[in-house]
């Protein structure tokens, strides 16, 4: 079996700063084992970039985050926060601790992953194929040959990374799939070749070697990268339906991070071979990882505003501060907008209601899955029935004699306390 190493190359979350202080002066102060520096720029979308270092020892203080905060779009919640980890600090033990440790510190609240890598290092796929030979057969090898790869799932668009000089043939370094606006980005490359010639990650090559890697002239380490986004980052269960978040908690086992790359490669890196197929259906599917369990999820985004009316309110807000900008305008066009805005408020009303119908609808059918009732659920719809009785004899007061409840249903103490409270103004009637 082909040695392989699994890891989390970019994790970055977001949240909101509870106190609203966290760049304010006096939060630059040391706080246990850390503290901020202000880095003095500004990116494109936050007005203050915040490194956070850690004391590892008596006078070693290293730079383990970044925090991005004030952003500068008015539409953005002003107490929004980007929380993102440095990368050395990924490829070492206790990194999603060290995570929470720096919300709770600065008092942030987590919301959500902003964006999260994951990373399939190795020398050679299953069963000996060659990285840099699958790539070329994919990008070069036309549809009439035997040997075409077909990308079955996720984006069909790609982009080649290559060089070319005089005195050899094209050189591919690299395969990126998807769009830059994707919520899901996947990456094939020469990784070997980027730490030489970009950046050298002495960490990564440790990892390399602790996993059984070879690093050398000869033998390189290719990366099949996935990139996940807010928006990417939902899956559905195909046993019970059941749709959920992706959470860094998950990542403190390292059996959770390779069945979460395995869960997002089963679409993203989907490649079938023509061989002697005629259709599609009939391409043979290519296996690059190697994986101990079956996956049970699927990559799921769910459109929260479809159909919802929400395009509608965003032109009709466009419309209006068009207005309030050019006040000069005439009546004749103004009038104009008016009625195009009340339209729009109408298309969006109806749309609107048409999700909140489909929404009970939906609520109401739930109903009629259920075959059985719990017991505990008996209980209660007798005890409510119970209380319903006692409204009726406080308001229509015929004897003081009672049935205490503990003979009609096993019921909470708080409950059992109201009735009691009741049974003492009963009293209270007959005295």
């Amino acid at each position: 079996m082909e040695k392989y190493l699994i890891s989390v190359d970019w994790l970055e979350v977001f949240g909101y700063s509870k106190s609203g202080k966290l760049f304010a002066p006096e939060s630059y102060v040391q706080q246990g084992d850390y503290y901020l520096i202000d880095s003095g720029v500004m990116s494109r979308g936050f007005e203050h970039v915040i490194e956070v270092r850690k004391r590892f020892n008596v006078q070693t203080y290293l730079p383990v985050a970044t925090i991005r905060c004030a952003p500068r779009s008015s539409a953005l919640n002003k107490r929004l926060c980007l929380i993102k980890l440095h990368n050395r600090v990924l490829y070492s033990q206790g990194y999603v601790d060290m995570l929470f440790s720096i919300l709770d510190r600065y008092d942030i609240g987590y919301k959500g992953l902003s964006r999260i890598d994951l990373c399939y290092d190795c020398n050679k796929f299953v069963n000996g194929r060659s990285p840099l030979r699958f790539m070329k057969q994919f990008a070069f090898v036309d549809q009439d040959s035997e040997k075409y790869i077909y990308k079955a799932g996720g984006s069909k668009s790609f982009r080649i990374f290559a060089s070319k000089n005089p005195t050899s043939l094209t050189q591919i370094s690299g395969l990126e799939f998807g769009s830059g606006k994707s919520c899901k980005r996947a990456y094939m490359y020469d990784k070997s070749r980027e730490l030489k010639e970009v950046k050298d990650k002495p960490w990564i090559r440790k990892a390399w070697e602790q996993a059984g890697l070879i690093n050398d002239e000869k033998t390189h380490v290719y990366r099949s990268e996935i990139s996940i986004k807010t928006e990417g980052a939902e899956l559905m269960n195909k046993v019970t339906g059941e749709v959920f978040r992706l959470n860094p908690k998950w990542l403190v086992m390292q059996r959770n991070v390779e069945y979460m790359f395995h869960t997002y490669a089963a679409n993203l890196f989907d490649f079938r071979l023509k061989c002697q197929a005629k259709r599609l259906r009939d391409y043979k599917k290519i296996q690059l990882f190697g994986k101990s369990e079956e996956v049970c999820c699927v990559p799921k985004r769910v459109n929260l505003h479809a159909d919802t009316g929400r395009t509608e309110k965003v032109v009709t807000n466009t419309l209006l501060k068009y207005m309030h900008k050019y006040s000069d305008a005439s009546e004749g066009l103004r009038n104009g907008i008016y009625s195009a805005i009340k339209f729009l408020n109408e298309v969006s009303g109806l749309k609107m209601r048409s999700v909140e119908v489909a929404d009970e609808i939906r609520y109401l059918e739930a109903f009629k899955g259920y075959r059985f009732t719990a017991q505990e659920e008996l209980d209660y719809l007798q005890f409510v029935a119970l209380l319903g009785q006692a409204k009726y004899d406080l308001t229509y007061w015929q004897s003081p004699y009672y049935v205490y409840a503990e003979d009609w249903a096993m019921v909470p103490d708080d409950s059992l306390q109201l009735y009691y409270e009741y049974l003492e103004s009963l009293e209270d009637k007959t005295l």
